[in-house]
């Protein structure tokens, strides 16, 4: 046998092989990524280049690009106000497939808007929004995600809206103000929500003033200002978030260094409760290094429970949270946990309720066991009793915990059966 040319002969195979490897790879890249639509001006049409031009066209896994030919020009763009650079205005609901990503220039630097008069993007499936505004996004009648309303899951990456809102002017809900997801969850990071509600000005149930998901709300790094849920003789639920948490065997909300804040409020005498003025949910709550604060008000003769915080399930403050300056209220006197009520169980570790007030539980009003480790209860009051805390069932574990200046009938402190 000739060595030498045995030798050769992987040396021979070997551009091949790289070839072919190359052309797979590009291939498998191109699969996983999808096509890119660039748009290059803010003219609200259907020509190339233009947004509902790329929404038209944009299929699963597609990507919508308003970077790199939009940015630094802004071509067409409005004039920006609220604190967005420049503004993208839309005459009607974009519809946009399932499964697409926009990829916006910074959520200060340019605005969708939808000028008070309708939704700002609606899809049948999943959307992924990075690093973009949203402002003056309306529901009206539907009434379901004034910014998105979408059938599943929302995930949004350093975004902002601004006075988005659902509206009902009959006895048919309202909810998710900002954004909606009928069947999924909603997932955002780095992003704020402020002043937006979700309203009925009809008596209908309304239900997360800026996030409203069937399944879980998840917030990282995230703010929400000046949130409301409110409605004349219906149930308000969540002033600034909703999570059903249907389906879900973690947790329903979580929330992760941020802060929520809302209102929750029955307007008229005729009927109705208030439900977590910040959050609301059917499932557990989970809070590490995060605030909320809010207030849970009706007018009737229904209960007002959470003014910061209602769950279904249990509820967890860790990592330095703090429920505070909430306010539980109602007419009837049916007001409890000023800061935090739990159908569950309530622990704190490492964090505090402070300055809540309610009828009954003025810092927290737990249903199923009260734990509080290394941990502050503080200034809370409650006209009934419990000025701290109340716990009307199951264990109850304090310690290395300062209770301090809580005020209420009975013992003001802690009340644990």
């Amino acid at each position: 046998m000739n060595f030498a040319a045995h030798a050769r002969r992987p040396s021979r195979r070997k551009p091949l092989a790289l070839g072919v490897a190359a052309v797979l790879a590009l291939s498998a890249a191109t699969v996983a990524h999808g096509a890119t639509w660039y748009v290059n001006d803010c003219t609200d049409g259907t020509s190339a280049g233009q947004f509902r031009w790329a929404t038209n066209n944009a299929v699963s896994g597609d990507t919508i690009d308003l970077v790199t030919l939009l940015a630094p020009t802004y071509p067409n763009c409005g004039a920006g106000s609220n604190g967005f650079a420049h503004v993208l205005g839309v005459s009607s609901t974009v519809s946009i497939a399932g499964g697409v990503t926009i990829q916006g220039p910074g959520m200060n630097n340019l605005a969708l808007s939808g000028s008070g008069v309708n939704t700002i993007l609606a899809t049948s499936g999943n959307i992924t929004v990075n690093d973009l505004g949203f402002k003056y996004g309306i529901k009206v009648n539907n009434t379901k995600g004034g910014c998105i309303n979408a059938t599943n899951d929302i995930t949004l990456t350093n975004v902002r809206a601004y006075k988005c809102k659902g509206f009902s002017n009959s006895s048919t809900s309202a909810a998710g103000g900002a954004f909606y997801s009928f069947l999924g969850s909603v997932t955002m990071s780095g992003s704020t929500i402020d002043h937006s509600y979700a309203q009925s000005t009809g008596g209908g149930r309304v239900r997360g003033g800026a996030v409203y998901a069937w399944k879980t709300v998840t917030l990282t790094n995230t703010t929400i200002t000046n949130s409301t849920a409110t409605t004349t003789t219906g149930n308000a639920e969540g002033g600034a978030v909703f999570a059903a948490g249907f389906g879900v065997s973690g947790n329903a909300v979580s929330l992760t260094n941020s802060s929520v804040s809302g209102t929750a409020s029955v307007t008229d005498t005729g009927g109705g409760h208030a439900y977590g003025g910040g959050i609301a949910t059917f499932g557990t709550t989970n809070l590490t290094g995060s605030t909320t604060t809010g207030t849970a008000t009706t007018q009737s003769n229904g209960k007002a429970l959470g003014g910061g915080i209602y769950s279904k399930g249990n509820v967890l403050l860790s990592s330095y949270s703090n429920a505070w300056l909430s306010q539980a209220y109602s007419k009837s006197g049916l007001a409890r946990g000023g800061n935090v009520y739990g159908k569950g169980s309530v622990t704190l570790y490492n964090s505090s309720t402070q300055l809540g007030s309610a009828q009954r539980g003025g810092g927290v009003y737990a249903n199923n066991g009260f734990t509080a480790k290394y941990s502050l209860i503080h200034g809370n009051s409650a006209s009934g009793g419990g000025g701290g805390v109340i716990n009307t069932g199951g264990d109850s574990l304090v310690r290395y915990t300062t209770v301090s200046s809580n005020s209420g009938l009975g013992w003001s402190g802690l009340d644990l059966f």
